[in-house]
């Protein structure tokens, strides 16, 4: 069976699918685990069928929404196979009585079942101790991915019956599940630090004797990375480790640039290391601890003095008196992403009290944060002025052209990465790449389908990267980036924003998901929203993303924890193929700012190096800074050019049909007094012909009512001579939308239109 048969046949029996990558576990979209689905036309579009019946990715299951469980035997490790455990439950008389059984590239074992349970499975539930047998709820890589194969042909998933779970089964995963959920947080003292790294070292282990084979060498090297950077070292030490393991271990060895790949993506994520050299506060605060503790009769620190230290030597404050709002902490450590500003981001305390004294638990600094909650009077709100701007290196002033240093007794909950260098006033200190430069490039961006420089879109493209360089600041616009075609540039253009400021201070939102339930705590302490290739659907909820647009207080939660409310001000920036209807159309239209790409590169004129390496150099952004801050920042409105009137008018269009009708046909008219009941019969004539749904005659008059500027409405009584002036213009223009309606009020005062 081919394997687009087989994929079809799985969604007809209700199994939600989800594509990734060949001989990865990684899923072809972002997020698409969520999105698995059993819609047969989105799997076409995602797994995209050849003529052969083949695909191009392999295939994934979310046995959640498929109503299913997974079984996962481990048997590639000789410490953690799942072989023994299978045998010993066979002796003791417990089989799996699975019908539908995959084998796994590296010998693994998937038996599936009904998920008949009547309690919730956690993610990582394993049910022996060593982590071979493990209870998949989200996420199984199937038949017919690569390396993937079934026990017997009679035994497909798309034709047996999956079995419920044999009852000792069902009764061993709810004791496990309610195990986990009594289970202490792990410590992190000396006497339990193996306890809490046995798994990863299994692994590392398993990694030293077996290596690594193809399909796992990715996920495993990008995990291996993470762990590299967490020790502390500098990116060259971790390179060459990073290399080792590859040429080493890796089988076949990852090619270079795949190694650079994997490399860039996880050193740009800050990793929050807590270094104690040359870090003043930390030290003192240590050695405080030490005192403390020697002085103690337990040879203990207690959480209330652990508290009190923290408090001593850093600076904590509130961002308000709201109930659940969390406390932030200034951030001195120059190596951090974070210096100069004040984070809420409780990882990063956690990590700063177990630095100042490691033998506390993990409950242990959960109850000196406690304690310093509790401690904490003091409250600051952020600044949010246009004049001040953390970069890189420090505070730029506008008023003075300056950069000042960074001090606790600024409050910033966010800033840009790129370094602030005034060197670039010198014109000769412009960097210049092969005959290519920055401003040519954005003058070019800037040009109109006649090939035309728009020198007020010129203009708002660096202004829209003056925005983007503030995020304690809003001008109170969501900049959306829209072209008709492809290859625009539009993208090129979010690139060099997300390289000026950081990727680690960009959060990815788009519109429509500015609604779900932990969206906005991705914002918190964020310079930049991008939202890349939005949908055009319809947006039903758009309140969230109107009071990040004009800085409102919006509700944050995080999973598990109690929520708050913040004022949160990114610049939102939003890249759309066709914009999106909204729901509350006039609040919405009022925070956009449509700005347009005209321009189709391709053949020679489409430079991949551009994207790739010139607006990724140090001396290239530091430069857009420069000019931005110095040039384009002194501004508390955007300039609106006419060709984004123009667009957001067409747009108003396309969403209002009220709006539409008085542009095509009202204004035309041009009637000095006509009665609103004959508008109204207008409007729906209108929208019967344009297959819109008309709206009601008080919902009519109240819209129309703010569109119709130079307009009154009242009770009142029409001459003989306005009478004349209307009839004539319905007979000779000819208004077809009012033949054979009553303009007529018989001598009485009637509900008018008038100037």
């Amino acid at each position: 069976m081919a394997t687009w048969e087989y994929i079809q046949a799985l969604s007809s029996n209700g199994i939600c699918l989800y594509p990734l990558i060949k001989g990865t576990k990684r899923p072809a979209i972002k997020d698409m685990l969520n999105q698995a689905t059993n819609d047969i036309e989105q799997l076409t579009e995602w797994f995209q069928p050849q003529a052969d019946g083949n695909v191009l990715y392999d295939v994934a299951i979310n046995p959640s929404k498929s109503n299913l469980i997974v079984i996962d035997v481990d048997n590639h490790d000789q410490q953690l196979s799942g072989t023994k455990w299978l045998n010993d439950k066979e002796l003791a008389g417990y089989k799996m009585d699975s019908s539908v059984i995959e084998i796994t590239p590296n010998q693994g074992i998937h038996f599936f079942y009904l998920n008949d349970l009547e309690i919730d499975v956690p993610s990582q539930l394993s049910l022996d101790k060593c982590g071979a047998i493990e209870v998949k709820t989200t996420s199984t890589i199937i038949y017919p991915s690569a390396g993937y194969r079934q026990t017997a042909n009679d035994q497909l998933l798309i034709n047996t019956t999956v079995p419920p779970m044999p009852k000792w089964l069902k009764r061993l995963i709810t004791k496990s599940i309610e195990t986990k959920a009594r289970q202490p947080a792990s410590p992190t003292t000396d006497d339990n630090i193996n306890v809490k790294a046995h798994s990863w070292l299994l692994k590392l282990t398993d990694m030293y004797i077996h290596g690594i084979k193809q399909g796992q060498r990715n996920t495993q090297m990008v995990q291996i990375l993470g762990k590299l950077f967490f020790t502390g070292a500098d990116q060259t030490l971790v390179w060459k480790w990073f290399n080792h393991i590859n040429d080493n271990y890796v089988q076949p060895s990852l090619k270079p640039s795949e190694m650079k790949a994997i490399f860039k993506s996880i050193a740009n994520k800050p990793h929050q290391v807590i270094h104690t050299e040359n870090f003043d506060e930390l030290q003192q605060a240590c050695r405080d601890a030490k005192r403390l503790v020697q002085q103690s009769r337990d040879g203990k620190l207690s959480y209330l003095n652990g508290a009190q230290i923290m408090l001593k030597y850093f600076h904590f404050t509130r961002f308000s008196i709201d109930e659940g709002e969390r406390v932030a902490v200034y951030v001195s450590d120059e190596r951090s992403p974070w210096f100069g500003l004040y984070t809420r981001n409780y990882d990063y305390i956690r990590r700063l009290i177990n630095a100042m004294y490691m033998n506390y638990s993990s409950k242990g600094i959960g109850e000196v944060l406690n304690k310093i909650e509790m401690l904490i009077t003091e409250i600051r709100q952020p600044e949010h002025t246009k004049d001040l701007i953390p970069v890189g290196n420090g505070i730029f002033n506008l008023k003075t052209k300056q950069l000042e240093p960074y001090t606790p007794a600024h409050v910033f909950s966010s800033k840009v990465s790129t370094r602030y260098d005034a060197k670039y006033n010198e014109p000769a200190n412009t960097p210049n790449l092969d005959g290519w430069d920055v401003d040519s490039w954005l003058m070019n961006l800037a040009k109109d389908e006649a090939g035309n420089v728009d020198k007020q879109v010129e203009t708002l493209f660096w202004q829209v990267l003056a925005d983007a360089l503030n995020g304690n600041y809003t001008r109170r616009k969501a900049i959306l980036l829209n072209s008709e075609l492809g290859n625009s540039g539009k993208g090129t253009f979010q690139s060099l924003i997300a390289n000026l400021v950081g990727q680690h201070n960009v959060a990815t939102l788009k519109v429509n998901e500015f609604g779900e339930r932990f969206a906005m705590s991705r914002l918190m302490g964020k310079s930049v929203c991008i939202g890349d290739d939005n949908p055009s659907g319809y947006i039903r909820d758009s309140s969230n993303f109107n009071s990040v647009v004009t800085g409102d207080v919006v509700n944050i939660e995080y999973k598990g924890k109690d929520s708050f409310t913040t004022q949160l001000t990114p610049t939102v920036i939003q890249s759309f193929n066709g914009l999106p209807h909204f729901s509350n159309k006039g609040g919405t239209y009022r925070r956009m700012l449509i700005v347009p790409f005209r321009q189709h590169y391709q053949g020679n004129s489409d430079n991949w190096k551009i994207k790739d390496i010139y607006l990724k150099r140090a001396d290239v952004l530091e430069y857009v800074l420069f000019k931005a801050l110095n040039v384009y920042s002194d501004f508390d409105k955007f300039i609106v050019p006419d060709v984004s009137n123009q667009a957001l008018n067409e747009f108003e269009k396309e969403n209002d049909p009220i709006k539409e009708f008085v542009d095509e046909e009202f204004r035309q008219w041009d009637v000095a007094r006509i009665s609103t009941k004959a508008v109204y019969i207008a409007y729906t004539r209108y929208c019967s012909e344009n297959g819109y749904a008309a709206t009601s005659r008080s919902k009519f008059v109240r819209q129309i009512q703010n569109i119709l500027e130079d307009y009154n409405k009242g009770k009142v009584r029409m001459s003989f001579n306005e009478y004349s002036d209307l009839y004539s213009k319905v007979n000779n223009l000819p208004i077809r939308l009012l033949s054979n309606v009553d303009l007529s009020s018989h001598g009485m005062a009637i509900q008018c239109f008038y100037k």
